[in-house]
């Protein structure tokens, strides 16, 4: 295993930053509180990740899915349409450009 932080070891460090500065600036509770625990949450999922083997890593899944399948429909669901949504714009930029016009409208 390497010595080098993950990404998302890097990402819950940057959120609790963001927490700290709200705080420090006298900000939102809520705020604060809520880059806390996603960070405790995102450096958790890094461990888990950085942890399991792909075998467990299906097995997860799969046991997942089978107790919760209304979340995996939505997270699916979700991702899709996010997708889908980039996949337009993107084709409507690249269509835009081919005419010569104006890649904004």
């Amino acid at each position: 295993m390497s010595t080098d932080p993950s990404p998302l070891a890097n990402a819950a460090s940057d959120l609790r930053t963001v927490g700290d500065r709200v705080r420090r600036k006298g900000g939102s509770f809520l705020a604060s509180f809520l880059a806390d625990q996603t960070a405790n949450v995102v450096d958790r999922f890094g461990r888990y990740l950085d942890e399991t083997n792909g075998d467990r890593l299906l097995a997860d899944a799969e046991r997942f899915a089978r107790a919760q399948p209304w979340a995996l429909f939505t997270i699916t669901a979700a991702t899709g349409f996010a997708v889908s949504r980039m996949l337009k714009a993107s084709n409507t930029r690249r269509y835009n450009a081919s005419l010569g016009e104006d890649a904004h409208d």
